[in-house]
């Protein structure tokens, strides 16, 4: 594999980010420390954009799971008191296997993960919807989710709805991805492509 986006490109969008709204920007695959001491130089001198929060019960946030421990997990208090967190990726599985996915992430949260990035769907085969897939893993693992969203795939209104959903029912952490979509199955790139992640990152913005 050849990367070729050097440590300015990659700066550039990181500051683009936190200046419309993202308040955690990192890298993933041909990310080098080079790029992280770009983006840290980058995005040093910006505030992150401080979220509203509203206070009291939000619709389905807190429905019980039967044998499940009383506290959720707050990664962002955790992160802004400077600790360490360990977050695990976990792909949506294939059809509606909705007991599988949580005995999965059972194991991961027995093993001290933090909280669970709930990734894209990556292969075209039919599987179980990222959102979801967190909004089952928050409600019956009692795990802090984190929602990957793609544009390649939906509208930008189908997208607030998504969004709007998964806030009511207690989803407070979201990556903002552009994404592709998958190369091969029976409707091989299809695609809507309204926005990419800046203009993701705007929506959950305002």
């Amino acid at each position: 594999m050849r990367y070729t986006a050097d440590g300015d490109y990659f700066a550039r969008y990181a500051q683009r980010f936190v200046e419309t709204g993202a308040v955690l920007v990192g890298g993933c695959c041909g990310t080098t420390p080079e790029h992280m001491q770009a983006v840290a130089r980058a995005v040093a001198p910006l505030s992150p954009t401080r979220r509203r929060v509203r206070r009291g019960g939000v619709a389905g946030a807190s429905l019980p799971a039967e044998g499940s421990p009383a506290k959720v997990l707050r990664l962002d208090e955790k992160l802004a008191s400077g600790q360490f967190s360990i977050v695990c990726e976990m792909q949506p599985v294939y059809g509606g296997d909705a007991d599988r996915a949580v005995r999965e992430a059972n194991m991961l949260t027995e093993a001290g993960v933090d909280a669970i990035l709930v990734g894209p769907s990556s292969s075209p085969r039919a599987q179980m919807s990222p959102a979801t897939l967190a909004l089952l893993l928050q409600q019956r693992v009692r795990a802090e989710t984190i929602l990957t969203a793609t544009t390649w795939d939906k509208s930008a209104m189908a997208l607030q709805a998504d969004l709007l959903g998964a806030y009511a029912f207690g989803i407070r952490n979201v990556v903002c991805r552009t994404g592709a979509p998958p190369p091969l199955g029976d409707y091989p790139h299809p695609s809507m492509w309204d926005v990419d992640s800046v203009g993701l990152i705007e929506i959950l913005h305002r």
